[in-house]
This record gives structure tokens, sequence and C-alpha cells, in this order.
């Protein structure tokens, strides 16, 4: 299950809504062999074809890598232009984030960090949880203290402090427990030879980074206690922390936090290759080279020093030597990549680094299980039961263990087919939080109850909240290059009904690569009504993303001047990402509304809206489609024409003979089917030349092996795939938009490489 960072996309993750490229060689194409040669070679074509004026837009704008805030401004400017472009060919719907969508629960907002890139959003030992149901009027009264305390300035600690004596007068009783739902194991337990959302999410609890993000979102100091960054913008060297202990599973500690442990880290989660180790590359210096095989770890630039800066094996320091300025570099601090790792304790477990390193050997046993790891962040993993029950523990000799709000955080099973369960459990105190589906909301509007302050009412009017959207988008891929016709690991499984006839699968691919078709089927989904199902009618718009980054990610720091086809247009200084690609696609008569300056109260956001549904559009795009299309020879991907009965076929869409689409569907889920189905009446409902295809699974995982674990382009079996969501790394746009090239990680989901 390596390579696959991206978040999946779930019906429980989505009822419990309260809450997945520098260098590009990590995640490239393996010529090994004829088919793969061939394979990849179709891939590059299809990619120049489809993605060519993207890529080299991107490319342009991901070359601008100064420290100053002209070059910010102007690399954030050049790459939402490159993003318009990439919106533009319709390679994929845009489709939600994870949140915007009605829930109930005792988890105090605000508490935790909302920082939208990288693991910190799931640490939560500083949270604060309440033992009763929080209030509709405490909960808005903690968020107006959370704005408070942004403009005042306020620290972590003072806002945290003022929260918890707010809520305790009100009668409120903090406990230092959370329990949650989830609804996927965690498959491996070394958090540096996983990309796997499932496994990061919880490993994050068990380790602590050099820098963290705190409950206001500001980057602090964790297992360094100091840092300084060199006049050229190339060096940073952290100072390790004093008292920072590596701990067992029984809570026996182990040894002391050292700066080697960030090197054999980092040198580890290079050799294992688990799918993470791009984002190093063209940052940190000599990684490129390492991971190619033409360097060796001494060339790397990540060091054990001392406080002169020289290699020294007693060092207190860690230092890193960048490639090139990285003005987003302290971002990526906070994720899995800059782990660190005992050395001898990963000795012990068979491990090995270089050439010495072979996770098939059969002495290695280094992350197989929460008893193969060592601990060195706020918890132990003390109950890791597949499908029931993960608990994580608290250590008392913990280096921050006093400031730890949550002594025990535990998580129970979900697998989302009772969509009432998690609601039930809510209310009875099972779980701490829960979104609210549709059928939910409708039983929340009618169940009656008291509050802590006496008032009556339904749980929906005392409780309710609309969670915040995060920085993950959902995308539903279009496959340009499908080659697979059932599930990678099961042949018996969402086997196509277009498995046997080659005729169907070519003119599908053909019109996949076709830019009008793609925004034909495209402009004809109704977003709105497929995630009515999933958010309920009141609130199906809510979470829907209309770009690939987020609208509001990053801001021009200072007044910048782009080519926008050709005119030079200025934007000044504060201008939100989202209101250039609006520019771009505007410059370009595209129909696509990818920013509403009037959302959020007049700040502006690519949420809240669907800005794709066209279906007059749809149609015009169509008619365009199938000038192009109709009358062309059937050929294959190699470009063979395709023979029935020995003869020569052509192209001949229409409604009597419409182009098949492929999307698989959770049958036995009742949210899934429900939006499959609103897909199927969408698209046909507005375009007659296609067909949609509801090819039926009976769970999650196999919806999950049609798209979501396939490592491979040929391993994609869908015409249409909403598996999957992206989250960021880090906060720069290059955290979306490298996904997307030809080696990017997320390329492989439009069945390329």
């Amino acid at each position: 299950m390596k390579r696959w960072k991206k978040v999946a996309m779930t019906a429980t993750a989505a009822a419990l809504a309260s809450s997945m490229v520098l260098g590009m060689a990590a995640c490239g194409p393996d010529d090994g062999g004829d088919d793969n040669a061939a394979h990849n070679a179709i891939s590059q074509a299809v990619y120049d074809e489809v993605f060519g004026e993207f890529y080299d837009l991107y490319m342009e704008a991901r070359a601008i890598v100064g420290s100053t805030d002209e070059d910010q401004a102007e690399r954030y400017a050049k790459m939402a232009v490159a993003e318009a472009k990439l919106l533009n060919s319709a390679t994929f719907s845009p489709l939600t984030s994870n949140g915007g969508q009605y829930a109930i629960g005792r988890l105090v907002p605000h508490t935790y960090t909302y920082v939208l890139w990288g693991n910190d959003m799931y640490r939560y030992h500083q949270a604060l949880v309440t033992q009763e149901l929080l209030a509709v009027k405490d909960r808005e009264h903690v968020t107006e203290m959370f704005a408070t305390a942004q403009a005042g300035g306020d620290t972590a600690a003072e806002y945290s402090a003022a929260v918890r004596a707010y809520l305790t007068g009100q009668g409120y009783h903090i406990k230092d427990t959370f329990t949650r739902a989830y609804n996927q194991d965690p498959s491996n337990y070394d958090v540096l030879a996983t990309s796997m959302s499932v496994d990061s999410e919880a490993l994050v609890n068990t380790y602590d980074g050099l820098m963290e993000y705190d409950e206001m979102s500001v980057l602090q100091p964790a297992l360094a206690d100091s840092y300084t960054v060199s006049e050229d913008n190339l060096t940073y060297t952290f100072h390790i922390r004093d008292g920072a202990s590596w701990y067992n599973q029984s809570g026996d500690r182990y040894a002391d936090v050292t700066a080697d442990d960030f090197v054999a880290g980092f040198q580890h989660m290079l050799d294992a290759a688990g799918g993470l180790e791009y984002l190093v590359q063209g940052v940190v210096a000599g990684a490129s080279e390492y991971i190619a095989g033409t360097a060796d770890f001494d060339q790397v630039g990540v060091k054990q020093v001392n406080e002169n800066g020289e290699p020294d094996e007693n060092g207190e320091y860690v230092q890193y030597t960048l490639e090139q300025e990285t003005p987003y570099f302290m971002t990526m601090l906070s994720y899995s990549v800059f782990a660190p790792m005992n050395r001898a304790y990963f000795l012990s477990q068979g491990g090995g680094f270089g050439a010495d390193y072979d996770e098939t050997a059969e002495d290695y046993d280094y992350g197989k299980s929460a008893s193969n790891i060592l601990y060195c962040g706020p918890y132990r993993i003390t109950n890791s039961t597949n499908r029931s029950t993960i608990v994580f523990s608290s250590y008392e000799g913990y280096w921050n263990y006093d400031n730890i709000n949550l002594k025990t955080i535990t998580w129970l099973f979900n697998d989302g087919q009772d969509v009432t369960k998690a609601y039930t459990d809510v209310k009875a105190g099972t779980i701490d939080n829960s979104g609210l589906s549709e059928s939910n909301i409708t039983s929340a509007k009618s169940e009656t109850t008291t509050d802590i302050h006496g008032n009556s009412g339904t749980y929906f009017d005392l409780y309710h909240y609309v969670g915040q959207n995060d920085a993950a988008t959902g995308m539903g891929f279009y496959n340009l290059n499908r080659e697979a016709f059932a599930n990678f690991n099961d042949a018996t499984v969402a086997v196509s009904p277009k498995a046997d006839d080659v005729v169907a699968q070519n003119v599908t691919r053909m019109a996949m690569q076709n830019v009008h078709f793609r925004r034909a089927l495209t402009f004809a989904f109704d977003r709105v009504s497929w995630n009515t199902a999933r958010s309920g009618a009141e609130l199906a718009a809510n979470n829907l993303i209309n770009s690939f980054t987020p609208g509001t990610y990053v801001q021009l720091p200072v007044a910048v001047t782009v080519d926008i086809n050709g005119t030079a247009t200025s934007f000044p200084a504060g201008t939100y990402y989202g209101e250039i690609v609006q520019a771009q696609l505007d410059a370009d008569n595209s129909p696509i509304v990818a920013w509403n300056p009037e959302a959020d109260g007049g700040i502006g956001s690519s949420f809240g809206f669907d800005g794709w549904y066209h279906p007059e559009e749809a149609k015009a795009e169509m008619a365009l489609a199938l000038e192009e299309l109709n009358g062309q020879t059937v050929v294959d991907a190699e470009g063979n024409p395709v023979l029935v009965d020995g003869e020569e076929v052509t192209i001949n869409i229409s409604a009597s003979n419409p182009v098949q689409i492929d999307y698989v569907n959770v049958s036995t889920v009742t949210v899934w089917n429900n939006m499959a189905s609103a897909y199927e009446k969408s698209i046909e409902g507005v375009l007659d030349e296609i067909n949609v295809n509801l090819v039926a699974v009976n769970n999650e995982s196999q919806w999950y092996y049609s798209g979501y674990y396939g490592q491979t382009g040929s391993d994609k079996n869908f015409d249409i795939d909403t598996t999957s969501l992206w989250a960021p790394d880090y906060g720069d746009p290059s955290t979306y938009l490298d996904t997307v090239t030809p080696t990017g990680f997320m390329i492989t989901s439009f069945g390329l490489w």
C-alpha cells in the first residue's frame, strides 16, 4: 500500500465530519520491461497532449524559489495561472473537502491546530473535551474568543486557559479522554515508510517533530527548543531539547532523543521509499542523488553537528542543508518525513541502512505492529485491535506531559453501514463527536432533550454546528488511458460491462482524451444533487470545492504583475490565490467559477457553491466533441485499428450508441448508493450521448481497490473515480500542483504511468 498519501473518501469520514512536488523522481515510472516501457511511452504522449499547457506554465512558476516577498508573489500568481489551465482541461471534477457538514459533539473548537497542511491537525493532545454535549451558544462564544485571541496576539496557553475557565464557569466538566470513530485500520506502524493517511493520522500521536503547530496555528518548538537559519537561507540548524525520551509500548524508557535520531530517520525514510520521499527531493541537498543511487548518504544535507556546525557524533544539533532557497521549508517540518527514529532500536528490529535495508528479510520486524516501534510523543498505542479499537495512552515520562489535556484517546471502529450508529453513539457518550447525515439530521430535528443550561429543544437546535472545511480536495478523476476492467487484486470484483467489448473500451478511452468530451461530462455533473445524499439538502453545497488548491490557501505578500493570455495583469498585495485563478479562467472564456468574491462575508472563497454545473455548456461541448470524434477509426492505446470481424470500425457516438462511463458504487452502503444514483441521473439527464454504468461492489474495501489502492495507472478500474482526496503537505500551492506532474503523486489516478 505504499505511494499513496492521499486520503480515502469514506462514508464514515463524512458522517464523522467534525473532523490526504518538488523533485519528481520518487514516484516516477518504472521502465523495467517492454510492456512497462510501452505503457510509459503512451502515458507520456497522453500527458503531453492533455496536460501540456498546464505543465509548461507550472514549471515556469515552480522555478521561482527566491525568499523575497516579490519572488513569493510572482510564484503564487504564476501557479494560479497554471492551475486555471489545469481546471479548464477538465481532467477531473473537483468534489468536496472534509468538513462543511452539520455535526454535534464535545470536542471544543479551536483548541487544537487548524493549520491546513502536514499532520499536526490530527494531534489532539492539547484539545479540550467536555463531558457534556457542547451547546450552540457556548460553541459560538468559544469561536468568538478565538478570534479575539488571534487579534490580540494571545499565546496558545493564554487562550486555552481562558476557554477552560469559560466552560467550567458555564457548568461544563472538562475531561481528559477523547473517543472518536474510525473506519480503516493502520497497515504500517512505521511512520517513515508509509504514505497512507490511515497510518499517519494514527501515528502522528506517537512521536514529536522538531516543530509543531499549536492551537493558534503558530509553529512552535517541540523536540527542537531553538533553531537558526543561515544568511543565504540554505542551512537550518536545530538544537535538540534536553529531557526528551524514547519509550516502548509498555512504557519503559529506552533512550534519550538525540540529533542522530533525525539523521537516522531521514535516511530510513529515503531507503524505505514509502511514497513521501518526493517531498524532500529538490529541497534537501543530495536527497535526489541518494535515491537515484548516485550519492552516499554522507553527501545528503542532514547532519548531526556541534554548536560550531561541525559534524560530531555527540553533537546536540541536527542541521539541514537545502539545495536551493525554499521559503516554505519550515512549514514542511510538521510532516512525517522529518520524524525521528532511534537507530539502535531500528537495527535491533532487523533494520538496516542503505544497501543493508531489506524490509522483506525474515528478521525485519520494525513497524509491523504497535509493539515494534518506539515512541517519543505524548502517546503510546496500548491496544490495536483490527476493526474494533485503537487506544492511545499517555506516557508520564513525556517531556511535555504536564501540558497534555487528554491522557487517553480511543478510536472505535465504525464501517459506516449503519448510518445511525455515530449519531446514536455521540448522544450516548460512546464517542465524542459525530457528523449528521441527512437521515440523522431528521432525527436530530425531532428528538428533544435539555442542555446544560436547562434549555429544552431538539438535539439539532441545541447542539448542531457546521464543521470547518479543511484543505483536502476530493477529486473525481477521469481515466485517460484505462487498461483494467476488473479490480487488480481480484478479477471477479467490479467487473466492467465493457470487459469483453474492446470497441466500447477504446471509444471511451478516445473520448476521455478529448477535452470537449471531458468538459461536457464535467459540466453535466450536478454536484449539489450528488452531495445531498451525504450532507443533506441544507448543506449540500457547503463543502463543495471549485478548484484544486483552495482559493484562500495563500495570499500575495506584495503586488505583482503577471501575463494572462498576453496581457500584463496586476494584482495588489493581499490578493487571494483563487482570485488569480478566476482571472485566468475568465480570460479563457471558461464557464467555470472557481472563486466567489462575495462568499464568506466578502472575504471570498472557492467553497460553498457549484461553479462547474453548466448543462447548456455541457451540451455545447458535447457537440464539439462529436464533431471531432465521430468518423474517427477506433484505435487501441498504441494507435492500432480495432478490428471487428476483420474490419476497421469508426466512432459513431449518438443517443442510441452512447459512450459507456463506469462509476464503481458501494451498493450496500445507502449513502454511496444514493450518490452514485444521483451521478447517473445527473449525467444522463443532460447528455443523451453518455450512459453511466453503476458497477456494484459489496464494501468500501472493494471500492478502494478499484481506485485508491492501485499503485499504477494500469491498476485503475474506473472511468471516473471518487475514492480519494488530496491533503496538502506544506504551505505552498506546489503541494497540490506537483501531484499532477508526470511523476507526481496523483498521476496514476488518471490511468497514467
